[in-house]
C-alpha cells in the first residue's frame, strides 16, 4: 500500500513539475514576442475594428502596413493592371474578360461620394446571377448589419471588397492611394500572386458637387475619413468647428478652400504618393495637372467603370467586363437631390471653375467609355 502511494505521489510531482516548465516557457515566448513587434499590426486580426483603432496612434513611429511576416519567402499581392487597347498590334477590347471568381482574384470597388455608389454597391451584393448568392453577415453585436459575404462557388474565401462587404476596412470612402496600399494587407497573403480588378463609378461634377452640398447640408460630415499613404496616416482638415455643416448655405460650402469636395474625382482616382501624399511643397498648379495625369492613367487600367448618368451602358459594360449577369435591368433616372436645385449659370460657372479637374477628368471618362462602349457592342456581335 505504501509502495503504491509512493508511486502516485511521484507521478504528481513529475507532472507538477512539467506544468510549471510549460508555462514558464510560455511566458518566455510572449515576452519575447510583444518586446518584439508590439509596434507593428497584427494584419491576422487587421479587419477588427477595435485593433485598427489601436495601432492607429503608430502611423508616424512605424510603417503602417509592415507586415510581421517573411517576405522572403511570400510572393506579395499587388494590384495589375489589367487591360489593354491592343494584343500584338491588333485592335481588342479594352479589357480581358478573364475575372475567375473561382480562382483568387477580388473586385475591388472604389466608391466615390454622390456618385451612385451606393446603389451599384447594393446591385453587387443582391442583384448578381451567382452560383452562391451573397448572404447576410452573421454579427453577434450588430444585429442590423448591411454587410454580406460574397463567397465563391469553389471554396469559402471572398471575392468581392466593397462597403456592403467588407465594411469601410480600408477607412471612410477609401480612396485609390489607400486602396492600394491598404487591400493586399487585408486578405491573408499566399504563395500565389493575386490580382485586384478595381472598379469605380463617377458623375458629371456640377451635379456630384451640388449632391454633395445637400448631402453635408443635411449633416453628413465623413469626419472619420483619412489618407493611408507611404505607410503613413493622414487626417483631414474640415471646413466646420462643431459637430458637423449643416444648414450650410451653397456660398459658405463654395469659399471653403479646404472643402474636400472640389475635385473629389481626381483626388480620390489619383495615386497621390506622386505629389508626396500632402502636396505639401508644390503649387497647386503642378499638384493638380500630377493628379489629374495620373487619375486618367489610372481610370484608364482599371478593367470597368461606369457613369452615373448612363446606367444601362453601365450595367452592359459590367456584365460584358467580368462576364457575370444581373437579375434586373438598371434605369437612367434624373430624379436626384441634386437634379431639384435651380442655381444661376453664374453659380454653374463658379462650380465648373472650382472643379475644374474634375472637369476635365470626366470628360475623358466619357469618351473612354463611349470608346470601350462601341468596342464592346462590335465584339458582341461579331
Amino acid at each position: 500500500m505504501f509502495h503504491i502511494s509512493s508511486g502516485i505521489l511521484a507521478s504528481r510531482r513529475k507532472f507538477i513539475l512539467c506544468l510549471i516548465l510549460c508555462v514558464l516557457m510560455m511566458v518566455s515566448l510572449r515576452t519575447y514576442y510583444s518586446s518584439s513587434f508590439r509596434t507593428l499590426p497584427k494584419y491576422t486580426n487587421y479587419k477588427d475594428t477595435a485593433l485598427r483603432k489601436q495601432y492607429s496612434s503608430f502611423h508616424y513611429t512605424a510603417p503602417f502596413f509592415q507586415p510581421t511576416v517573411n517576405y522572403s519567402s511570400t510572393k506579395i499581392s499587388k494590384s495589375q493592371p489589367i487591360g489593354k487597347y491592343k494584343k500584338n498590334g491588333k485592335e481588342t477590347i479594352p479589357y480581358e474578360k478573364n475575372f475567375d471568381i473561382n480562382g483568387t482574384d477580388i473586385i475591388v470597388f472604389l466608391h466615390m461620394q454622390k456618385t451612385g455608389g451606393s446603389t451599384f454597391g447594393r446591385h453587387l451584393v443582391f442583384d448578381l446571377q451567382l452560383e452562391r448568392r451573397c448572404e447576410k453577415k452573421l454579427i453577434k453585436k450588430n444585429k442590423k448589419t448591411k454587410k454580406r459575404t460574397c463567397l465563391r462557388p469553389s471554396d469559402d474565401s471572398e471575392w468581392l471588397f466593397s462597403r456592403f462587404t467588407t465594411g469601410w476596412a480600408c477607412g471612410l470612402h477609401a480612396d485609390w492611394t489607400s486602396l492600394t496600399e491598404c487591400v493586399p494587407q487585408y486578405f491573408p497573403l499566399t504563395n500565389i500572386t493575386r490580382r485586384y480588378f478595381y472598379i469605380t463609378m463617377l458623375r458629371e461634377p456640377v451635379a456630384r458637387y451640388l449632391s454633395e452640398w445637400k448631402h453635408v447640408a443635411r449633416g453628413a460630415t465623413w469626419d472619420t475619413s483619412y489618407l493611408l499613404c507611404n505607410g503613413k496616416k493622414y487626417d483631414y482638415t474640415f471646413c466646420w468647428a462643431g459637430e458637423n455643416w449643416s444648414g450650410v448655405p451653397l456660398s459658405e460650402f463654395m469659399n471653403c478652400s479646404t472643402n474636400m469636395a472640389n475635385n473629389r474625382q481626381t483626388y480620390m482616382l489619383a495615386d497621390l504618393k506622386k505629389i508626396g501624399c500632402d502636396g505639401s511643397g508644390m503649387s497647386f498648379a503642378t499638384a493638380g495637372k500630377v493628379m489629374l495625369e495620373s487619375a486618367k492613367k489610372n481610370l484608364q487600367e482599371m478593367v470597368f467603370f461606369g457613369l452615373t448618368e448612363r446606367q444601362k451602358a453601365t450595367q452592359f459594360l459590367f456584365e460584358n467586363s467580368f462576364n457575370l449577369k444581373f437579375n434586373i435591368d438598371f434605369f437612367d433616372r434624373n430624379d436626384t437631390y441634386a437634379s431639384s436645385v435651380n442655381e444661376t449659370e453664374d453659380i454653374i460657372h463658379k462650380i465648373r471653375q472650382l472643379n475644374a479637374l474634375d472637369v476635365d477628368l470626366y470628360e475623358y471618362a466619357v469618351k473612354l467609355f463611349n470608346e470601350r462602349l462601341n468596342q464592346t457592342l462590335r465584339f458582341s456581335k461579331s
